[in-house]
């Protein structure tokens, strides 16, 4: 007896919180195998998380701060911890034996103020399908993010300009686009599969968030 996949797959996609982060530093100095840390003061909400970005790259998701009672470990780069002070609304970034690969690296936090425009999304399989957020900031970049049960978001693309489509480089039936004046963004997924069903979430890259770009003493 064979199993006959279900018709329709579900995709959803969240609102996340809104909420203003501040970098307690720009740039920190440091020499290779110390240990440093790097803060943030952020306004509300307990969904924080770190990410870090190499130059021309894509944003690579680092950890989870779940509870101001533990440190999270990195499972990407297990040197890497978070812990959060929550009555001072602090969050940080623990760094043991930095190492000269970390020369340029930007770790950034995104500050979202987005609002869903629907919260889930029924489709046939083989279908188009657009999801479509509303946003505040007019000088961010949005992008999109997937995530599956008990995984890590994962980055899809950037929209970069309001007069053009961005083509996901991860997944090529992907594509976001932006109007820009009426604060809307939207990821098109045509030929919707079963393997689309996940959670996918709206953001925004601001564009002076740096928590710290860090170099090396001599």
């Amino acid at each position: 007896m064979s199993l006959q996949p279900p018709k329709k797959s579900l995709l959803q996609r969240v609102k996340p919180p809104g909420n203003k982060i501040t970098p307690n530093s720009v740039e920190l100095n440091t020499v290779e195998r110390d240990n440093l840390t790097l803060s943030c003061n952020y306004s509300s909400g307990n969904y924080l998380q770190w990410y870090r970005q190499y130059p021309r790259s894509a944003p690579q998701f680092l950890l989870f701060i779940t509870s101001p009672d533990k440190t999270d470990k990195s499972d990407v780069e297990p040197r890497f911890s978070g812990r959060m002070n929550k009555e001072r609304n602090q969050m940080f970034l623990d760094i043991s034996s930095a190492k000269l690969s970390l020369l340029s690296t930007t770790v950034l936090i995104w500050v979202i103020k987005i609002t869903s425009n629907q919260n889930q999304s029924y489709t046939e399989n083989g279908s188009n399908v657009t999801l479509s957020c509303s946003y505040s900031d007019r000088g961010a970049t949005p992008q999109w993010y997937r995530q599956y049960p008990r995984s890590a978001p994962h980055f899809l693309l950037f929209i970069t300009s309001p007069d053009k489509t961005e083509k996901s480089d991860v997944e090529p039936r992907f594509s976001g686009r932006m109007n820009k004046e009426r604060n809307q963004m939207f990821l098109d997924i045509s030929s919707a599969k079963l393997s689309d069903s996940a959670l996918y979430y709206c953001a925004l890259k601001p564009t002076v968030k740096e928590t710290g770009k860090l170099s090396y003493k001599n």
